[in-house]
């Protein structure tokens, strides 16, 4: 039965490969042609994108070298490079304005300098965001990075005016009133504030009123954009996280309006992966619906940022080594999702909880 229901995936992916689609602005974003580097797909409720030659620095491992990067209260120079803060200069400028840190190391995560890149400080989050950093660092791991408190926005804290604090929140209007208010009341000695996903320039406006407003402007080291909205379950298998979203995308009562947020947290999910990998994929879908509009969408926004086109060497990425993304409608194959893989990960998805990696289950006497 489950090389039956094989097959059919492949079959599936063949004809979505094969299919010609619509002339995008930029050649080979949108290409017609199948290209040879598409390796595998899993076809489960979580999506992947795969890239051949991409054991060293998997997606997993990008993402993680991105939040150690933020834990380690670094900034970007202007050469893109990474430069972490030192205990003589713990935000990482000199009084010129100029960067003059040690920087950090990227695939595993760790940190490699002379001075003290790791200082105490407390970690910030939301519900969403908790879910990216739980399949990625113990609390062990936390610590070892010096972070000695990880509390939710949204709750009681009381205030440790001595250390830094590190925001890692989404950018919506309640999660930036609520940091407002910690630095109105200075809860905190600084506070670094790092988004999950693009802050909009009119949410930054209103932000910066409101921080102005109420005295709390000066509590504010830095400002980031991390483009890390998704979460990393394995090595090159991740989820947007987006609660009953199959619900939502056939609900025949959903407005236009609903439609087209959803599509918009769709095609912004995955440009954090783009940005992530710094790869551009060649995108393929099928015409029409859903699929096609989330494309399209996603094609947008990378044209809009430019230097993704670039490797790290600075480079142009060619054809061939660029990952094939794949973006299907879950009514194409729904025989997935409910079959039952011979594994003993596919065992505990039936039969226990599970939610970031974690299994709950109680154990009776």
């Amino acid at each position: 039965r489950n090389s039956q229901s094989n097959r059919q995936s492949i079959l599936i992916l063949n004809k979505i490969l094969n299919q010609p689609l619509a002339r995008s602005s930029i050649p080979n974003l949108l290409s017609p042609s199948p290209c040879p580097e598409f390796i595998h797909v899993r076809i489960m409720s979580l999506a992947t994108m795969t890239t051949q030659g991409s054991a060293a620095s998997t997606l997993k491992s990008s993402q993680l070298a991105a939040i150690t990067s933020m834990l380690a209260l670094s900034t970007v120079d202007g050469g893109g490079s990474d430069v972490a803060a030192t205990s003589s200069n713990p935000y990482g400028y000199d009084k010129s304005g100029n960067n003059n840190n040690n920087s950090i190391s990227g695939n595993n995560g760790s940190s490699s300098s002379s001075g003290n890149n790791n200082p105490w400080k407390v970690l910030i989050y939301d519900k969403h965001t908790r879910a990216i950093i739980s399949p990625l660092l113990s609390v062990s791991q936390l610590r070892s990075r010096g972070v000695t408190l990880h509390l939710l926005l949204h709750s009681d804290r009381e205030p440790i005016p001595d250390v830094p604090a590190v925001y890692f929140v989404r950018p919506t209007p309640e999660n930036l009133s609520a940091i407002a208010r910690d630095c109105s009341k200075r809860l905190y000695q600084r506070a670094h504030l790092h988004f999950s996903t693009r802050m909009e320039r009119p949410a930054m406006e209103e932000f910066a009123r409101l921080v102005v407003n109420t005295g709390g402007l000066d509590a504010i080291a830095s400002v980031h954009d991390q483009f890390v909205e998704f979460a990393c379950m394995e090595e090159r298998l991740f989820s947007l996280n987006v609660p009953e979203s199959y619900v939502l995308y056939n609900n025949p009562g959903a407005t236009e309006g609903d439609m087209e947020g959803a599509m918009n947290g769709i095609a912004g999910g995955l440009f954090s992966v783009v940005a992530t990998l710094g790869s551009v994929p060649v995108i393929r879908c099928p015409r029409g619906g859903a699929p096609e509009m989330v494309a399209r969408k996603l094609n947008r926004l990378i044209t809009e940022h430019p230097t993704l086109i670039r490797s790290k060497d600075g480079h142009r990425h060619q054809s061939h080594h660029r990952p094939v993304l794949v973006i299907m409608d879950r009514n194409m194959d729904l025989i997935t999702p409910v079959q039952h893989a011979s594994t003993y990960q596919a065992l505990i998805d039936d039969v226990l909880e599970h939610r970031a990696n974690r299994v709950e289950f109680n154990v009776k006497p």
